[in-house]
């Protein structure tokens, strides 16, 4: 009724039924804040919400790595179906050449991590940065440490499906910095030439003798490697 007044009432009804509109699709557009979670039969508090969300997030992590009780057997076992010795990723130096234009690849996003700056800020001063990036990067590939600022990320719970008020229905998502994403190109190029290199045969092989073993077994001893070559 108040719709069709302002209507009847007006000198130009298309224009006033256009900004009606507007406005009607304005507030069915408005998202619904969640104000408490739930945590199987306990209720949180949306001020307690971030800690507990960290917490559930962490501690599925810790569920998964744990969950097989000898990942020392998974390992042996690996490596007696695999015998063989897969070649070496070559050290290949990073250019400044390849950082301004990995730089430039960015998405041109306003979305940043928990530095503040933006893939848009880095674009625009890629020219200006590219040489202390370079060796920077140089330096974590020979020594093979990754610097801790470029793993650091702000994690934000994604919803799944299901009741939203259910905590174990969000996943984590990592809004990383835009450095740790032009590190993260570098050495993805670098991967992808060795995977479709000679290596390719050896790592198919080494895929086969990794299926044919339990899903569990398997990520254990890729975790249980990749912490042995971190020491």
């Amino acid at each position: 009724m108040y719709c069709n007044d302002l209507i009847t009432s007006s000198t130009t009804k298309s224009k006033t039924s256009w900004n009606i509109n507007s406005e009607i699709g304005r507030a069915s557009n408005k998202r619904y804040t969640q104000t408490e979670f739930n945590l199987g039969s306990k209720t949180i508090n949306i001020n307690q919400a971030a800690k507990t969300f960290n917490n559930y997030f962490i501690n599925s992590v810790d569920e998964l790595t744990t969950r097989d009780s000898n990942p020392e057997l998974a390992l042996s076992s690996l490596r007696e179906s695999f015998p063989y010795e897969l070649p070496q990723i070559p050290n290949i130096p990073i250019t400044e050449a390849e950082v301004i234009s990995t730089v430039s690849s960015l998405k041109n996003k306003t979305s940043c991590g928990y530095d503040g700056l933006s893939n848009k800020i880095l674009r625009l001063c890629g020219s200006h940065i590219s040489k202390p990036l370079t060796c920077i990067f140089n330096i974590s590939l020979t020594s093979g440490i990754c610097p801790d600022h470029l793993k650091y990320a702000i994690i934000k719970p994604c919803f799944k499906k299901g009741d939203k008020s259910q905590i174990s229905n969000y996943r984590p998502v990592s809004m990383l910095t835009g450095f740790s994403k032009i590190f993260e190109l570098l050495i993805f190029h670098r991967l992808k030439q060795y995977l479709e290199g000679p290596a390719f045969y050896l790592l198919t092989k080494f895929l086969q003798c990794s299926y044919s073993h339990s899903y569990h077994y398997v990520g254990n001893a890729v975790l249980l490697a990749m912490g042995q070559c971190s020491e």
